[in-house]
């Protein structure tokens, strides 16, 4: 019943996401492996009764962030490990990009990047939660397209 009362555009974007996220996820399998699972858990937080946004939103960051430190790793570089920008999203891309990965959408970082104590907010939202993991899956893609591969 939900479907009859969505409107064509509403469905086309449904389906937009949908083939979207196909694709990434065709590219994504090619990372290492402990950057996928956090993707798997920012939809499972999404889709937890009652849904943990901030969760969500953490594990879309830790995504882009495993993503982000594999690419430099893998092109040689020494990607922090903690400190003030072992989660600092903008600093990773940075890196990144000065070791060939064509330039990430700053929009995208802005919307996966987020503070540690977001997974103890009860502010965050669902819009925010699924935001971040939109563009994690975006960013993960383009990283996956150039990530060197064996």
């Amino acid at each position: 019943s939900l479907l009859q009362v969505l409107s064509e555009a509403e469905l086309n974007e449904i389906g937009s996401h949908i083939f979207e996220h196909y694709q990434a996820y065709s590219e994504i399998k090619f990372l290492p492996n402990d950057c996928i699972p956090d993707l798997k858990i920012a939809v499972d937080q999404l889709m937890e009764r009652p849904p943990q946004y901030g969760l969500s939103h953490w594990a879309s960051l830790q995504a882009v962030e495993k993503t982000l430190k594999a690419y430099i790793q893998k092109m040689g570089g020494n990607p922090p490990s903690g400190g003030k920008n072992g989660h600092n999203l903008m600093f990773l891309a940075q890196m990144a990009e000065s070791l060939q990965l064509p330039s990430i959408d700053k929009q995208l970082i802005a919307q996966s990047q987020c503070s540690p104590s977001v997974r103890y907010e009860s502010s965050s939202t669902q819009r925010d939660a699924y935001r971040a993991y939109c563009a994690a899956i975006k960013i993960c893609r383009n990283v996956a397209l150039k990530y060197p591969k064996e």
